[in-house]
């Protein structure tokens, strides 16, 4: 007993020493296992063998019933001997500073999918300062998490796009150390209410405006205020549609995925309320359908004032309006058609 307590700086029989290495090792899984919650969850979920997904704890048991059966080691035995060792102690104090330093300096960042949203894939990008610095990032009701941890980052202040479906505003997140950021898909995100507006130059401008393959010394100029901010000008007009009212990547969004069968018969609806024969609807039809004009503005919503002009420019740079009109967007459609007839100046 003597020779034993000699070894051993802490005094009394090995039970103590055994008891003391026990409440270290279950502080040690127990902030294990919080931090693996953490920041890893969603990073390391699982090992594929087999064409399956085993999971850690599940890979824990495994590894224990085959050293139970294949071998003479008694686990509990084997335990108890290892937690009544003093080096056992110094030990599990590394692995508790070690821990201690992984959450000081580890963030992570996950994308969750929730339950019953409306779409079935969602795609994340995260930008700092402009650029990219994580994904994109997808998640399914198949892959419910997505994202990863980093280490050594420092607060970083970041900005999270839905851009799949591009319905919502994005946010804003300032992820430090130490610190998890989970955004819920899509209810972490603002939906928006986005309306844009789509031009068609009226019979009225049929004689003025250039052809697309024109080249006329005579320009016109389309300009645009959309919730008081003026855009920049769509400096080379053509006997086109426009689509207004939002930033050039959700025009193109738009003008690529619109209603068709609904714009040809609105386009219809205006030509017989002009008397335009049906024999002669088909080439104006085709010249307002083919590839439109994207004038981007800042982004419209239900209830704002459009307010446009269009200008001929000539070649010794004199201005004169040829139309002026104000549209108040209905927001009942995602895209609102308009016809920009001559006058109003």
């Amino acid at each position: 007993m003597a020779r034993s307590t000699a070894e051993d700086p802490i005094p009394g029989s090995p039970a103590r020493r055994r008891r003391l290495n026990l409440a270290l090792f279950l502080l040690l899984v127990v902030l294990a296992i919080l931090y693996g919650h953490l920041h890893l969850r969603g990073w390391v979920n699982g090992l594929y063998l087999a064409g399956g997904t085993v999971s850690l704890a599940l890979l824990w048991q495994i590894v224990g019933w085959t050293v139970t059966t294949f071998t003479d080691v008694d686990l509990k035995a084997l335990a108890r001997e290892l937690l009544r060792r003093p080096g056992a102690t110094r030990l599990l104090a590394a692995g508790l500073l070690l821990l201690a330093l992984l959450y000081a300096v580890t963030s992570s960042i996950y994308a969750v999918y929730q339950p019953g949203a409306p779409a079935a894939r969602y795609r994340i990008a995260v930008l700092r300062h402009g650029e990219s610095y994580l994904g994109p990032l997808e998640v399914s009701a198949e892959r419910p998490v997505a994202g990863r941890p980093f280490f050594f980052g420092g607060s970083r202040r970041l900005e999270v796009r839905l851009e799949q479906p591009a319905d919502f505003q994005p946010l804003t997140r300032t992820v430090r150390a130490w610190s998890a950021a989970r955004i819920a898909v899509p209810g972490a995100f603002t939906p928006r209410h986005l309306t844009v507006l789509r031009l068609v130059p009226g019979l009225t401008l049929k004689n003025e405006l250039p052809a697309p393959a024109d080249e006329p010394e005579v320009r016109y100029e389309l300009w645009a205020t959309v919730g008081h901010k003026l855009a920049e000008p769509l400096r080379d007009l053509r006997r086109q549609t426009v689509y207004l009212g939002a930033p050039a990547a959700d025009l193109e969004r738009l003008a690529e995925g619109h209603d068709r069968d609904a714009f040809e018969r609105f386009l219809d609806g205006y030509l017989s309320d002009a008397g335009v024969p049906d024999a002669a609807r088909g080439g104006l039809k085709s010249q307002w359908q083919r590839a439109p004009q994207l004038l981007p503005t800042a982004e419209a919503g239900t209830g704002d004032a459009v307010e446009l002009e269009l200008r001929r420019i000539y070649p010794d740079r004199r201005e004169e309006c040829v139309a002026r009109a104000t549209v108040t967007l209905a927001g009942d459609d995602r895209i609102q058609s308009y016809v920009l007839e001559k006058g109003g100046c």
